[in-house]
C-alpha cells in the first residue's frame, strides 16, 4: 500500500484533542496559537469561529484577516460547508479576507475623511517601473548613481527600497529627516561604507516623495498604500470616529498565518483590537516572505503589545510520520534564533528518510525515475500518487524530461508564462 496521508477533508472530521479545545473555546485574554504544521491551523481557526458565533456573536462581527486571497476563499468555503453552519447561518455578512482588501474597503468607506477616491484604482509594480523609467532624470539622482542601460534595473531596486520604509510605516519626509541629520554628523565621514549607504538613501527619498505627489495627483495608490494610509487613518487623532465605528463593528478579530504579516499590517490590527478580543495564529518556523517585509520578531511583538495574552501551542503533527518529523526538527534545531518547539507525530511508520547525493542533475534525474519504478514494482502505487519538488525550475524540467523521454506520464508545473514576466507587463504598460 502506497503511505497515507491526512488530508485536509480528514482534518476537518477529526475530533478536537484537548489542546485545540483550549484554543478554540479560549475567552478572557488575547489569544496566540503558535502552530506547528500538520497541526491543523486553520481547522482550529474555523472551530474558533464556530464557537464565537454560539457564544452570541453575529457573523457581521467577527473580522478574519488573511494572507492570500486563497487562504481567505478557503476558510469562506470550509465554513460554508460545514454540517453546523451551511443552511444553518448566513455568513456572507462575515469579513474574511486579505489585509489588502479590508483595508481598501476601510478606506473607501471613509472617502469622505480621507480624500482618497481611488478613481485611477490600485497600481501595480509594472506600472511604477514604467513611471519610475520615464522620470528617472527628474529625479536628480547624484554621483553616486551612474544611469546608463541599466534605468530599469536601478528602478527595481528603488521600489524595493520604498515598499521596506511602507512596511515599516516610514514616510519620505521621516526618511529625510533621517538622512540629512547622519549627513550633519561628523563622525559619519569615517565610515566609507555609510557614506555611500547615505548618499543611496538619499536617492531613494527623492524618488519616494515623487512617487507620493505622482500618486496623489493620479488619485491611485499600490498595495503598500493601503495598509499606509488605513494606518493613518485609524491613528488620526481628529478622526477618530472612523477607528471607533471599525472597532464597534468587530467584536473579534482573528489573524491567519500570523507569521507572514509585517509591521505595517500588525498595526492596522493594533488600533482595531479593544479589550483584547484578538486571535492570531502561526508558525514562526514558516515564515518565508521576510522578502515582503514579515519578520519573526512578530510573536514576541504580539506578547509585547498584550501582556496579559495567553499562548497555546499545537505541537502534534497529524500529517506526517514520525521520522520525516524527526529530520525536521533536526534541521530546525540549527537556527540558534530560533523559539524552541518540538513537533510531535502521531502516526507510526517504519519507513526512513533517504538522503542522496547525486554525482550530477542528470543523475539524479535518473535516480527520481528508478526509484518510482521500484516503488511501483513493489507497491500498488501509481505514477499519479508521486509528487516531485525541485528547489530551481530547471531541475524539476530536468527530471520531467527524463521521465517523459522513458514514458512515464507528467504533470509539469512551474513553467514561467510569458505574459506574466515583469519586463513584458513593463513593455505593455509603457504602451498603454
Amino acid at each position: 500500500m502506497c503511505e497515507s496521508i491526512i488530508t485536509t477533508d480528514k482534518i476537518i472530521d477529526m475530533a478536537l484533542d484537548s489542546i485545540q479545545i483550549s484554543a478554540v473555546e479560549h475567552i478572557g485574554s488575547p489569544l496566540l496559537v503558535t502552530a506547528g504544521p500538520g497541526s491543523g491551523k486553520t481547522f482550529v481557526i474555523i472551530e474558533r469561529i464556530k464557537f464565537l458565533l454560539k457564544t452570541g456573536l453575529k457573523p457581521s462581527e467577527i473580522l478574519c484577516l488573511t494572507f492570500s486571497e486563497k487562504a481567505a476563499n478557503e476558510i469562506k468555503e470550509r465554513i460554508q460547508e460545514d454540517k453546523d453552519i451551511k443552511e444553518k447561518i448566513d455568513i456572507s455578512e462575515m469579513e474574511i479576507s486579505t489585509y489588502h482588501s479590508f483595508c481598501r474597503r476601510l478606506l473607501l468607506d471613509n472617502t469622505i475623511h480621507t480624500g482618497f477616491g481611488m478613481k485611477g484604482g490600485v497600481i501595480d509594480r509594472p506600472m511604477f517601473l514604467v513611471w519610475g523609467v520615464q522620470n528617472i532624470d527628474k529625479f536628480q539622482f547624484d554621483e553616486h548613481i551612474e544611469i546608463g542601460n541599466n534605468a530599469s534595473e536601478i528602478i527595481e531596486k528603488m521600489i524595493d527600497g520604498i515598499s521596506v520604509f511602507n512596511d515599516a510605516l516610514i514616510t519620505p519626509e521621516e526618511l529625510e529627516v533621517f538622512v540629512q541629520k547622519r549627513f550633519q554628523d561628523p563622525s559619519l565621514m569615517k565610515d566609507v561604507e555609510e557614506v555611500e549607504y547615505m548618499h543611496l538613501l538619499d536617492n531613494l527619498t527623492k524618488i519616494y516623495k515623487e512617487y507620493v505627489k505622482f500618486k496623489k495627483e493620479k488619485d491611485v495608490m499600490d498595495f503598500d498604500d493601503l495598509i499606509v494610509e488605513s494606518n493613518k487613518l485609524l491613528a488620526n487623532k481628529e478622526k477618530q470616529h472612523a477607528l471607533k465605528l471599525v472597532q464597534q463593528k468587530y467584536k473579534h478579530i482573528l489573524i491567519d498565518e500570523f507569521q507572514d504579516n509585517n509591521y505595517a499590517q500588525f498595526a492596522v490590527v493594533k488600533k482595531l483590537v479593544k479589550d483584547g478580543n484578538v486571535t492570531a495564529v502561526g508558525d514562526a518556523d514558516q515564515n518565508i516572505y521576510r522578502f515582503q517585509g514579515a519578520y519573526t520578531e512578530i510573536f514576541q511583538d504580539f506578547k509585547k503589545e498584550y501582556p496579559d495574552h495567553t499562548e497555546i501551542i499545537l505541537a502534534k503533527n497529524w500529517r506526517n510520520p514520525k521520522n520525516v518529523i524527526a529530520v525536521s526538527n533536526q534541521l530546525l534545531e540549527q537556527d540558534v534564533y530560533r523559539e524552541k518547539k518540538k513537533i510531535v507525530p502521531t502516526k507510526d511508520d517504519s519507513q526512513k528518510v533517504s538522503v542522496v547525493e547525486c554525482s550530477s542533475e542528470f543523475a539524479q534525474a535518473e535516480f527520481i525515475k528508478n526509484k518510482i519504478y521500484e516503488l511501483i514494482k513493489k507497491t500498488n502505487c501509481k505514477f499519479s500518487d508521486f509528487a516531485i519538488l525541485s528547489r530551481k525550475q530547471l531541475d524539476g524540467f530536468n527530471v520531467a524530461q527524463i521521465l517523459v523521454s522513458d514514458g512515464i506520464p507528467v504533470k509539469y508545473i512551474g513553467r514561467s508564462e510569458i505574459h506574466n514576466s515583469s519586463m513584458l507587463k513593463f513593455c505593455f504598460h509603457f504602451l498603454e
